[in-house]
């Protein structure tokens, strides 16, 4: 929509909404910040594929809160922050957008060098990720493509691929759907976790995360202070 407002990625320019639906979801996300994965050829980097990390924002704030409440966030860090991010029981999805001319193959094999090595530990994580490798060959990965995985609180995840110019939100046909908690796992901890391909999307999203959390814990404060005190 026209005015609609978005957070604009530094290196390679790509916008994302801050607040929008996604692959036909009845209820919009948020933005907690994007970021960009470089690949250095000789010496020179060059930019792979833009980030952003979605949410959905209130069942996220409310997990958020309840993990608050319970002694979680003591340190406020960003570890912290962002093993609730991946742990969270809410639907979050993570946008990518090619930076340059990729083919299916060459981008699941980059993951593969990462993921195997966690999921070959159990023939269900190996299975996944053939079936998640097989899901992109011949997929042609053009510059402006997007890749969307929505990691869904049944641990089921959702991979479809946005030609350029295509939106996002609207319903797409899945490249596939991986019904292995071991697999979204891994994916998210790529991202999320201590060792992340994409560092400074990933401070980005504990901060955002933490924004998020003080929001909910305004809007409970305010909740309890707009209860009027009988007479």
């Amino acid at each position: 929509a026209a005015g609609r407002a978005s957070l604009r990625e530094a290196r390679t320019g790509q916008e994302y909404p801050e607040v929008t639906p996604l692959l036909g979801s009845p209820y919009a996300y948020r933005c907690l910040g994007v970021g960009s994965r470089a690949k250095k050829i000789a010496i020179v980097a060059v930019d792979v594929y833009s980030i952003a990390l979605y949410v959905e924002p209130r069942k996220a704030a409310a997990e958020l809160g309840y993990r608050l409440r319970g002694g979680f966030f003591d340190g406020r860090d960003e570890d912290s922050m962002c093993t609730a991010l991946v742990d969270g029981a809410f639907s979050k999805v993570l946008h990518l957008t090619m930076a340059r001319n990729i083919t299916g193959q060459q981008f699941t094999d980059a993951l593969e060098k990462r993921l195997a090595p966690r999921l070959s530990l159990s023939d269900e994580g190996e299975a996944a990720l053939e079936a998640f490798t097989a899901a992109f060959s011949g997929v042609d990965l053009s510059k402006g493509t997007a890749v969307l995985m929505r990691f869904q609180q049944d641990d089921a995840t959702e991979v479809a691929v946005c030609a350029p110019g295509a939106d996002p939100a609207a319903s797409q046909q899945p490249l596939g759907t991986f019904a292995s908690p071991a697999l979204g796992r891994a994916l998210l901890e790529l991202f999320l976790g201590g060792a992340s391909v994409v560092e400074k999307a990933r401070a980005e999203w504990a901060q955002s995360g933490y924004a998020l959390l003080d929001s909910d814990t305004v809007r409970r404060k305010t909740d309890r202070s707009d209860v009027l005190p009988e007479l």
